[in-house]
């Protein structure tokens, strides 16, 4: 039952987190809220590590071992949350959560010749019924301006997605260690490649301005507790203590969660058709790589 709730748990903060995150891409560039976001989450991850284990970096990975959580780190926060940040802002939480639904079933596909981990019958099923969920999102346009419903938005969310996939086997590929320990190098070089970036692209110090206000920084910290610290752990527990495919069932929920959220505090409107695409989407998933 401990795993059950936790997975539960996860998605709907998840799902609250990223209605905070879309608030705060007014405020912010993505890639600005991408690194304070994974930056304050792997700082919060070291500070565990330091109370829990007494030390201040993970010391039993090897350096290949660290090269791929540090790739996954890059491809799934660095790039991957900065897309979903800006399809966020683009296409909304309701609309930017279905399509990370997405992501399982990719990571299956990559997983088969990667990893040596075959489709089976039910996770075919389950991309099918995905992509039929996706495709009546994307239709569902009655009511509403179809220029105020961006593409590249969608796009975006789809790139995220594919991020997050190839994230995930290069996760598995970083060895079976301390679920927060591989945290922390992912999040660690996550964090490290967007400062890269943004002092390049950008002035970092004006790209973060926003977050010299307390109550801008407030709710940054609210939403990385709740969507990057918390969910993150959340799901570990789930996993350690539930079946794998009722705890990846449980833990892609979001999008019934933040159907009600949406409507609530974005004023977005729900629609049948965008409830069954929701509840399709939820599909239980043997195998899939998380």
């Amino acid at each position: 039952m401990l795993g059950h709730v936790a997975a539960l748990s996860a998605s709907a903060l998840w799902a609250i987190a990223s209605i905070l995150f879309t608030r705060l891409r007014t405020s912010f560039s993505a890639p600005a809220l991408n690194v304070l976001k994974t930056g304050i989450a792997c700082a919060m991850m070291l500070v565990t590590l330091l109370v829990l284990n007494g030390r201040l970096w993970p010391t039993s990975m090897s350096n290949s071992e660290t090269a791929w959580l540090a790739l996954s780190g890059i491809i799934g926060l660095t790039i991957g949350d900065t897309l979903l940040f800006e399809a966020l802002s683009r296409i909304g939480p309701r609309r930017s959560l279905l399509f990370m639904t997405l992501a399982p079933p990719i990571t299956a596909l990559i997983a088969w010749p990667v990893l040596d981990e075959p489709v089976t019958v039910m996770m075919a099923v389950g991309i099918v019924v995905t992509i039929v969920g996706v495709a009546m999102v994307i239709g569902d346009r009655s009511g509403e301006d179809v220029a105020s419903v961006s593409m590249v938005g969608y796009l975006f969310a789809i790139g995220s997605a594919i991020c997050q996939a190839t994230g995930n086997i290069a996760t598995k590929l970083g060895g079976a260690h301390d679920p927060l320990e591989m945290s922390i190098v992912r999040t660690a070089f996550g964090a490290l490649t967007l400062i890269i970036y943004l002092s390049f692209r950008f002035k970092i110090s004006e790209e973060l301005a926003p977050a010299k206000s307390w109550s801008v920084l407030k709710t940054v910290i609210i939403a990385t507790i709740l969507g990057t610290y918390l969910g993150i752990w959340l799901q570990v527990t789930g996993l350690r203590f539930a079946p794998a495919g009722i705890a990846a069932t449980l833990s892609s929920t979001s999008p019934i969660f933040v159907l009600p959220l949406a409507a609530i505090f974005l004023g977005d409107t729900i629609r049948a058709r965008t409830v069954v695409a929701a509840l399709n989407m939820d599909y239980p998933s043997e195998k899939l790589v998380v």
